[in-house]
């Protein structure tokens, strides 16, 4: 029952390593052996070490143009690891933001091999709020360009999941953006740093 579980998974994109997928079934007990309980418990893993990789080294690499193409929702399932708006300075990396183009550069995890993504055309899906450790899926004809995804609405889907290590992390180093810091002088005067 398991095998058939891990290989409808692996359909849907979430391909794990054989020692990842021990792993969970030790530490879950029988519970792998439900579809909807085995995805959800994938979905929370940390792609970098349990995920195999699928897209392959040579696409972070790359110098020319190529393609990846994955028919219908077969392609992979990677992990974002990051998301920040090329066109705004870091000070201003918030959503809804109206000083600045969105221009979308994401790192995305494909178990150890990291890619880059640009958001050629508009992904309603993914924003600055999308925290790492979320799961998406890259289908149909996605561009490579010097080694970077060449992302629109069509080519990826957010799975969900998350990683909790990963989401306080980035809720920690959240904390202090957009926080200015400001003096009051001595005849009480408000102005920025000395």
């Amino acid at each position: 029952m398991a095998t058939d579980v891990r290989q409808q998974l692996e359909k849907e994109g979430l391909r794990l390593t054989d020692e990842a997928w021990h792993r969970l079934a030790a530490e879950d007990g029988g519970a792998l052996s439900q579809l909807a309980s085995a995805r959800r418990r994938v979905l929370s893993e940390d792609l970098r070490k349990a995920s195999a990789a699928t897209l392959g080294e040579d696409v972070s690499k790359g110098t020319g143009t190529s393609a990846l193409d994955f028919p219908g929702n077969s392609g992979p399932v990677v992990q974002v690891m990051g998301v920040s708006n090329a066109a705004a300075p870091s000070y201003m990396q918030t959503d809804g933001s109206k000083a600045f183009p969105r221009l979308l550069c994401l790192e995305l995890a494909d178990g150890p091999v990291r890619v880059r993504a640009i958001e050629h055309r508009p992904c309603p899906a993914l924003g600055l709020k999308t925290v790492p450790g979320t799961k998406v899926r890259l289908t149909g004809h996605i561009v490579v360009r010097h080694g970077f995804l060449l992302l629109d609405g069509k080519n990826i889907q957010v799975v969900g999941g998350g990683v909790e290590a990963l989401a306080l992390a980035h809720r920690m180093s959240r904390v202090g953006v957009n926080q200015q810091r400001v003096t009051v002088s001595a005849d009480g005067v408000l102005g920025g740093p000395p």
